[in-house]
C-alpha cells in the first residue's frame, strides 16, 4: 500500500485510458491485462485506480518485484488468499505442496464464495517480473470465471504474457503513449513544485517546451521524469536549453548521460559503487546498509555529508517510498538496473 501510494502521487493526464479501464471493469467479467513499454506508467494507473475504487470494497494490490518473495508465484497466490480469507473472515488457506494448480484452484473456490454484494478488486503490476518457475508467465494462475462483483486487472511490459493472456481470453487494454497534452502538464507539474518553469530561448528561437517534447521519447513518463529531473538542476536558463538538446532519444541513452553526469559531479568510484551495490540487492538498500558498505577505511559509515550530495543527485533514478527513517532505496525501473551493470 505505501509503494501504491507512492506511484499514485503526482499522477497526472491519463484520464482516457483511465475512464476505459473503469468502463470495462463494469461491462465484463472477465481478467483485465494493462500492456505497454517500460517507463509508460503502468505501476502508476494501477495506483490510480486503487485510489479510485469504492470506499466499501475490498482492494488488494500487489507489485512484482517490489519486495522480498514478490517474484515468488506462491509467495503471491499465498498473499492473495490470505488477504481474501480474512476479510471473509474464513479459515486461511495455504498451499502444503507448493502447488500452483492447488492454490489456483483455492483461489477461484474463494473468489466465489464472496459476497455478491461485497465489491472486490485484484491488481497485480508487472507480472512480467514472477519468476519463470512454476510457469508462472503463461498466466495459467490466473483465475478467469470470476463472479460479477470480482474485478480482476494484471499489467506486463512483456509480449510474452501479453500472447498467453489472449490464449486465456484475458481483455487486453495497450497502455499508450502520453498526448502532448499530457507530456506537457507533466513537465510543468513537475518543475513547479521547484518553483520552475521552461520559457522561450531567443537564442535558440525555440521554446524550451517545444524543444523537450521534440524528443522521441518524450511521450514516456519515465523518460519525462528523468529528463525533469536533469532539467531542475541546473540553475541557469541557457543551461536548461543546452541540457535539453543533449537530451538522447531512449531511455537507455538518457541513463548513460545521468550516471555521467553523477560520475563527473560526485566522482566516479563512489557513484559506481553506490548505484552497483543497489543494483546488486535482491529488494533494494536501506541506507544505513548502504552507508555501512560505501566506508572508506577507518570508518564505521560513510559520512552523510558526503552520501547528501549524491542521494539528492540520484532522484530521477531511484524510488524512495518510505519515510527517511525507514528509507529503502531500489530503482524506479529495471532497466535502469541493466544499464548500471552493463557500465560497471
Amino acid at each position: 500500500q505505501v509503494f501504491s501510494v507512492h506511484k499514485a502521487t503526482g499522477f497526472s493526464g491519463r484520464e482516457a485510458i483511465i475512464t476505459d479501464i473503469l468502463h470495462k471493469l463494469t461491462v465484463t467479467n472477465r481478467p483485465l491485462l494493462l500492456y505497454g513499454e517500460t517507463g509508460c506508467g503502468k505501476s502508476a494507473i494501477i495506483s490510480e485506480l486503487g485510489r479510485l475504487v469504492p470506499k466499501n470494497a475490498l482492494l488488494i494490490q500487489r507489485f512484482c518485484g517490489i519486495t522480498k518473495n514478490s517474484t515468488d508465484l506462491i509467495a503471491l497466490l499465498d498473499g492473495v488468499l490470505a488477504q481474501l480469507c480474512e476479510a471473509m473472515q474464513i479459515p486461511v488457506h495455504h498451499s502444503t505442496d507448493g502447488s500452483i494448480i492447488e492454490l489456483t484452484d483455492k483461489l477461484e473456490s474463494v473468489l466465489h464464495q464472496t459476497d455478491p454484494q461485497n465489491p472486490i478488486y485484484i491488481f497485480i503490476d508487472g507480472v512480467e517480473q514472477l519468476s519463470e518457475a512454476h510457469f508462472a508467465h503463461y498466466l495459467q494462475w490466473v483465475p478467469t470465471r470470476i463472479p460479477p462483483n470480482v474485478k480482476l486487472i494484471i499489467s506486463t511490459n512483456a509480449r510474452t504474457c501479453k500472447e498467453h493472456a489472449a490464449n486465456r481470453e484475458i481483455i487486453n487494454i495497450d497502455v499508450p503513449s502520453l498526448s502532448d497534452d499530457e507530456s506537457k502538464r507533466i513537465v510543468e507539474e513537475y518543475l513547479w513544485k521547484f518553483r520552475k518553469k521552461l520559457g522561450f530561448d531567443s537564442q535558440a528561437n525555440a521554446h524550451q517546451m517545444d524543444m523537450l517534447l521534440q524528443k522521441k521519447m518524450s511521450h514516456n513518463p519515465f523518460f519525462l521524469s528523468i529528463a525533469c529531473e536533469e532539467i531542475r538542476i541546473f540553475p541557469r536558463f541557457e543551461d536548461v536549453s543546452n541540457r535539453i538538446q543533449l537530451f538522447p532519444d531512449s531511455i537507455h541513452g538518457l541513463i548513460e548521460q545521468v550516471l555521467e553526469r553523477l560520475e563527473t559531479d560526485h566522482g566516479r568510484e563512489i557513484t559506481a559503487k553506490a548505484l552497483s551495490l543497489i543494483a546488486a540487492s535482491l529488494h533494494g538498500l536501506q541506507e544505513h546498509e548502504l552507508l555501512q558498505l560505501l566506508k572508506r577505511e577507518h570508518e564505521p559509515i560513510l559520512p552523510q555529508g558526503i552520501w547528501a550530495g549524491l542521494k539528492r543527485s540520484l532522484g530521477g533514478l531511484l524510488s524512495n517510498p518510505f519515510s527517511e527513517e525507514h528509507a529503502l532505496y531500489l530503482f524506479n525501473q529495471r532497466i535502469v538496473a541493466e544499464v548500471i551493470q552493463k557500465r560497471y
